[in-house]
């Protein structure tokens, strides 16, 4: 007995511009639906054919496809292997030239002294190109935006302060057309690492550091010169520490700046300072940090 044909698909979701040669097409499956057709023309009566497609799930894949204006067609295809009724999506590639591949600085990479410098791979076709670097993804009010020419690096001239920023790029061809623009990469800029001022300690409980007031600080005290054995480790504003009442012993000291965050990590980080050796005495008799890159010997202070 005669059966009905499989609904049109619904490709009411899929863009009309399209920024790859490579693109995916996918939409919501249809009930009894064991497999669909795609084609793709460049006119809607599809007389000029110039990629057929099969797929067993709702997505459809094509592999370089012209810049211009294109259509796509696609049907189910029942347990029969009737073919159901069709739905035309008209579309446009631009995707040419084609992006460049960034090569460094990679995803969530760190640069410390707001300096940085960005590189990629060439692109086929492309004569210059154009990047951007911003404090957001959305790049609505891009920090940096230049144009390089014959070359595949930039080097920002002003220093980026501490924060996280992207940046991206896009090809640019004789013709002076720009291509779509590449994958969006983060990274983040640390500030240089702190140092801690040498001191001697009277009333003093307090040590400085080499940084901002308004910075914010991770200073860790260990037993030990690797950090294994962790006596402090806290997270201040401003440049002045607290020893509090560390018990008499001798300690190893480091900071590092953090960068907008409250939860220290690798990423958001600067390096660590060198450790410091820390010695508290007994009696009142203060404390005593090291100078750098001596922190063996430390001459005991005259009793009070």
């Amino acid at each position: 007995p005669p059966i009905a044909l499989l609904p049109a698909p619904d490709v009411t979701s899929l863009p009309k511009q399209i920024e790859t040669p490579d693109p995916k097409f996918p939409f919501p499956a249809l009930t009894a639906a064991v497999s669909y057709r795609a084609q793709i023309a460049v006119d809607a009566a599809f007389t000029n054919l110039i990629a057929n497609a099969s797929s067993l799930t709702p997505n459809m894949t094509f592999v370089n496809l012209p810049d211009g204006a294109l259509f796509l067609r696609v049907r189910g295809v029942d347990v029969n292997a009737l073919e159901g009724k069709d739905v035309i999506h008209a579309f446009t590639v631009k995707a040419r030239p084609l992006p460049p591949s960034l090569t460094a600085p990679t995803d969530n990479a760190r640069s410390s002294g707001g300096r940085v410098k960005l590189a990629w791979q060439a692109s086929t076709e492309a004569v210059a190109y154009r990047v951007q670097i911003a404090g957001d993804a959305s790049f609505v009010n891009p920090i940096v935006d230049e144009k390089v020419v014959s070359v595949v690096t930039l080097s920002p001239t002003s220093l980026l302060k501490p924060a996280t920023y992207f940046w991206r790029a896009a090809s640019m061809n004789a013709k002076g057309n720009t291509g779509p623009w590449s994958r969006t990469a983060g990274f983040v800029v640390v500030a240089e690492a702190l140092n801690l001022k040498m001191s001697g300690g009277g009333d003093s409980r307090s040590i400085d550091i080499a940084g901002s007031a308004a910075a914010t600080h991770q200073v860790q005290i260990a037993r030990d010169e690797r950090f294994i054995n962790i006596a402090s480790d806290r997270v201040i504003t401003g440049n002045k520490f607290e020893l509090g009442e560390l018990p008499v012993n001798a300690y190893y000291v480091r900071v590092r700046a953090i960068v907008g965050t409250e939860k220290p990590n690798e990423q958001s980080s600067a390096t660590w300072s060198e450790p410091r050796l820390l010695e508290i005495y007994p009696l009142g008799r203060g404390w005593w940090l090291s100078q750098p890159l001596s922190p063996a010997v430390a001459p005991m202070p005259s009793p009070r």
